[in-house]
């Protein structure tokens, strides 16, 4: 998983996307979903206009859960869901067992191929994210 976390974090950072596309990258980021919870993302996608509080209390763009083999689909749904309460429009989650993508915007598992941030030019192809982790 912090393979994946670390190339996932260095491809959205990269310069031309954070300069191109106006953002922080932020792993392992603490957001305070409720007055009574906070949730630890895996990696965080946030707007470089919204400032940088030290545990976000306004929604991001995106938040990017990493499965691993020993993740429950059930334990993950409470927090997809936390995230969505909280108002997060991109809730997106990677099975590395399976190399699947998933859009959990909804409260659906939606299997896609590209994440996208509607109305920006924000995208992950998950072909270019595992081509990269081989070439590593």
């Amino acid at each position: 998983m912090a393979t994946l976390q670390t190339s996932l974090t260095e491809y959205l950072h990269s310069s031309y996307h954070r300069t191109e596309w106006g953002l922080h990258v932020l792993p392992e980021m603490r957001i305070r979903v409720s007055e009574t919870r906070v949730r630890i993302a895996d990696v965080c996608l946030m707007a470089t206009m919204q400032g940088s509080e030290r545990v976000p209390t306004n929604p991001p763009l995106a938040v990017i859960e990493i499965l691993s083999p020993e993740d429950r689909i059930s334990r993950y749904n409470e927090r997809l869901a936390d995230y969505r309460q909280m108002g997060i429009q991109n809730v997106w989650v990677i099975d590395l067992v399976s190399a699947f993508g998933y859009d959990c915007s909804t409260a659906a598992w939606l299997p896609v191929e590209e994440f996208r941030v509607a109305g920006t030019p924000i995208f992950l192809r998950l072909s270019d994210l595992w081509n990269e982790l081989q070439a590593n």
